[in-house]
């Protein structure tokens, strides 16, 4: 078993996340609107890995400084990492935290991780997420645990819905999820409007309002059925309230420029690289 940083498998909601050095951080940083922020890091060093050959993510660490941190601690349908990425014209050298098959060919089905805390919405909010679009077919739940709570992406029709306090709401047309990687974002403004945005481009069905209460946490879906998590997942950013323009525009080219998911390779990137070292006090 692979420790990171000094904490494995007794229990995340414990612990306490603080960035060392934090030249930039998503929605304005811990105090502001970020609520957590989760990658693998460069070398891996921000999740626990369980396994030989083909390795499975137990913990994940929150960044933002809130320790909302991610785990999987029952042993079922646990994330897959992979220490870099190749799959038809995307490659990336960073590892990622959930798969759709390893390199040997090994499917992964319904990936999921609980959070330490529970994002209570009851205005704006702001989710933002780096993977891939690769299945055919079937709903592949990304944030929330519960069937109240959610957001998915109907890869069969490549549309994304969201449901609120029980209530689902349709975000975008069939078809306007592009197959491969992709930089999906929700949000909601102060109106109640719905917005959906992938790869920079705004693809939000005109209208869709709620003013009801998101109640989020965790990633994939732990329940019965099929719809976890079963593809390849980068990067994920969760904040409980809503980053104006030019925060999101900051969040977009981060993800997008770090993970080369469209446009132009920036070289420097456009914005700092995430913090490199991160203390469990």
């Amino acid at each position: 078993m692979k420790i990171v940083n000094a904490f494995g498998l007794l229990g995340l909601a414990f612990l306490s996340v603080s960035v060392a050095r934090a030249d930039w951080a998503p929605c304005g940083g811990a105090q502001d609107k970020l609520w957590s922020w989760a990658w693998a890091g460069e070398s891996g060093q921000y999740v626990t890995t369980i396994g030989g050959r083909r390795k499975s993510i137990t913990d994940m660490q929150d960044l933002s400084g809130n320790g909302h941190h991610y785990f999987n601690h029952t042993g079922s349908k646990l994330p897959a990492f992979q220490a870099g990425l190749s799959v038809g014209d995307y490659k990336t050298n960073l590892p990622v935290v959930a798969l759709d098959r390893y390199e040997d060919g090994t499917q992964v089905y319904s990936q999921w991780m609980e959070q330490a805390g529970l994002m209570s919405a009851n205005g704006p909010f702001y989710l933002a997420f780096a993977g891939m679009n690769t299945r055919g077919r079937g709903h592949r739940h990304l944030w929330g645990t519960s069937w109240n709570d959610l957001v998915r992406i109907e890869q069969g029709r490549n549309r994304v819905d969201i449901i609120i306090d029980g209530t689902s709401y349709l975000l975008s047309e069939d078809g306007t999820i592009p197959d491969g990687a992709i930089l999906l974002e929700i949000w909601r403004n102060e109106d109640g409007l719905l917005n959906a945005w992938v790869n920079g481009i705004d693809i939000s069905r005109s209208g869709v309002k709620s003013s009801a209460v998101f109640n989020m946490t965790g990633i994939g879906w732990s329940g019965s059925g099929t719809s976890g998590w079963d593809d390849y997942a980068f990067e994920y950013v969760a904040c409980n309230a809503l980053p104006d323009n030019q925060q999101r525009s900051e969040v977009r080219e981060y993800l997008r420029a770090k993970w080369g998911i469209y446009g132009q390779e920036v070289v420097p990137p456009a914005v700092p690289n995430a913090p490199t070292e991160v203390k469990v006090d």
